[in-house]
């Protein structure tokens, strides 16, 4: 019986001692350490995380603060106009001042600015040539 078991379990008797066993796993190892920086740095690496952390928190309870702070004051401000903030409605919004600027179908043919620059709705398009669609690169 004791046979069998030693049979199906060779490593029963091993122990490791916290070693490598050869040269190659040393060096393996000692790659794996430089390459993910496991020695120190990591040490380092959680008081850093630490450190964010308690500024996140510290940040997100100052940030609570202020937004208690802009309530609190629209509140009083709310109070002393007596009436809650505005809204803006449809008749608030700005519209184009009616006659400051003519449209162009009233504007006076004899107008300097219609004599220097003729109305081009009027012109037909230039048909496009093969030469030119080949110069144009999409």
């Amino acid at each position: 019986m004791q046979n069998q078991t030693a049979v199906q379990d060779p490593d029963a008797g091993w122990k490791p001692n916290n070693r490598p066993q050869s040269t190659v796993a040393r060096n393996f190892m000692s790659e794996l350490d430089a390459l993910f920086n496991l020695d120190s740095s990591l040490d380092t690496l959680d008081k850093t995380v630490h450190e964010k952390k308690q500024a996140v928190n510290t940040q997100a309870q100052e940030l609570e603060a202020l937004q208690r702070r802009l309530r609190e004051a629209e509140e009083r401000l709310s109070q002393a106009t007596g009436d809650s903030p505005p809204k803006p409605k449809d008749s608030q919004r700005r519209s184009p001042i009616s006659g400051v600027f003519p449209n162009k179908d009233t504007a006076p043919a004899n107008s300097p600015l219609a004599a220097r620059h003729p109305q081009t709705m009027d012109i037909p398009e230039r048909p496009h040539s093969a030469h030119s669609r080949a110069s144009v690169k999409v």
